[in-house]
């Protein structure tokens, strides 16, 4: 037998000693994670931030891709176990991202980003695992209209929040939160999900007057359908002249009379 055929011979042997995951026992090969973003909407979302967080909280991966380098399959290698995928679209300029404190918060004074939402468990304790993201929208746009006051006229507008942001799982951050704004006839503002909407209000400010609106109340009187699960864009108008505030929302409307005297 010559020294090559030798060599041969040796490394056939080594090979199942020194690969460690060619062996029966498995438990301490990797799961290949295969996370799918098909259904990611890149019309609407222009940045997918991707957490992996293992048992205890500790994430172990932060991933950030930009459109157009969104992939439609995001594959890694993990060691085996339980783990939870959160998903968060549009995490821009509007948003203060924080993933060792585990948290987005809204920067000072802004509205929020148009974000979306996904967070689930998965099970990568076999050899090879698949997850789907099915990104939610997790914000509202409010769009305001105001008629009744004089051409060139400055009306200020603040959204007076308790939620301040999101941490990564999607639970709401409780923190009051001042939306500013300045206009002469229409604006709008993205505030994110609220844990109580009936703290949620509109103050105006035109000279001297002040008005608060509780908006969030408003709209619970009677909601559009699947509010507030469903977060759908809501359309304010304000009528100063008729003293009228109509409120609109995928075909839901309503109409309050007298608001100067009611607030």
């Amino acid at each position: 037998m010559n020294k090559e055929h030798k060599n041969i011979i040796i490394a056939l042997i080594l090979i199942p000693l020194l690969s460690g995951c060619i062996k029966e026992n498995r438990d301490g090969c990797p799961s290949y994670l295969f996370i799918d973003l098909s259904q990611v909407d890149t019309t609407k979302i222009e940045r997918v931030s991707l957490f992996i967080e293992e048992n205890g909280g500790k994430i172990i991966e932060n991933l950030t891709f930009d459109k157009p380098s969104i992939p439609l399959t995001y594959e890694m290698g993990i060691r085996k176990g339980d783990y939870k995928i959160h998903f968060w679209g549009n995490i821009l300029n509007k948003s203060n991202l924080d993933p060792n404190n585990g948290s987005i918060t809204l920067i000072h004074g802004c509205d929020s980003d148009r974000l979306f939402f996904h967070t689930a468990d998965t099970d990568a304790n076999g050899e090879i695992s698949h997850h789907t993201v099915l990104p939610e929208k997790n914000y509202m746009n409010i769009k305001l209209f105001l008629k009744g006051i004089k051409n060139g006229e400055k009306l200020f507008a603040n959204i007076i929040s308790e939620s301040n942001g999101y941490q990564l799982d999607g639970n709401v951050i409780l923190e009051q939160t001042i939306i500013r704004s300045e206009y002469s006839d229409s604006c709008s503002f993205n505030i994110i999900r609220q844990e109580d909407y009936k703290n949620l209000k509109l103050v105006m400010k035109k000279n001297s007057e002040e008005i608060t609106i509780p908006i969030g109340e408003l709209i619970l009187k009677e909601p559009p359908p699947y509010f507030p699960e469903n977060l759908c864009d809501i359309t304010l108008r304000i009528d100063y002249s008729a003293s009228r505030i109509t409120i609109e929302a995928d075909g839901w409307k309503k109409i309050f009379e007298d608001f100067l005297q009611i607030f």
